[in-house]
């Protein structure tokens, strides 16, 4: 099935319930926010405008923050194992998989996935980099907003012993991360 949810157009679905062959026709809608049932569609193309390739470009970035959050929510609430996260070496095997899957659809297909996975790093980096954990970004603006409640700096050895914690629990994490990846691949 080859459908865009920004034709338009209706696309009739054909299936078996309870030995009888039934078809309805629905219309593919696009959602820009939250998470709604249906397919994952394959590419396709479709001539729009620069304007709407940046539209529907902030709409995939914004998927895949929205995703990302969600996720560290579901790895804090227990939805989500810590076996379930992927490191570097997870994510070459992942990107290994996705390329071995869409190369019998083409080149084309090959490099969207590709541009797809390159977006799900960069947002999931940039949502990580700004959690409130000593020695990324976001740790420091917790300083920043610290500072500019009480109206005066935090003390730099302070600061620094923080941030150097924060900095061993993300090599221990890392650590773990790396030997998961390589008993998920090899186990």
């Amino acid at each position: 099935m080859d459908a865009n949810p920004l034709s338009g157009e209706p696309v009739s679905i054909t299936y078996v319930h309870e030995g009888e062959e039934r078809t309805v026709d629905i219309l593919p809608k696009l959602y820009t926010s939250g998470y709604q049932l249906g397919w994952n569609y394959n590419y396709s193309t479709q001539k729009v405008s620069p304007l709407n390739v940046i539209k529907y470009s902030f709409y995939e970035l914004k998927f895949n923050i929205v995703s990302t959050i969600q996720s560290i929510g579901f790895l804090i609430s227990g939805k989500v194992g810590m076996n379930e996260i992927a490191g570097p070496v997870g994510i070459v095997n992942m990107v290994g998989d996705a390329v071995d899957q869409s190369q019998k659809y083409g080149i084309r297909t090959t490099l969207l996935t590709l541009a797809e996975f390159t977006i799900l790093i960069s947002a999931n980096l940039g949502v990580v980099n700004l959690l409130p954990i000593p020695a990324l970004d976001g740790g420091r603006l917790v300083f920043v907003l610290i500072e500019a409640i009480r109206r005066k700096p935090v003390p730099k050895e302070k600061e620094a012993i923080v941030h150097l914690v924060g900095m061993a629990a993300l090599m221990l994490l890392m650590v773990f991360v790396l030997f998961n990846d390589i008993k998920n691949i090899f186990g």
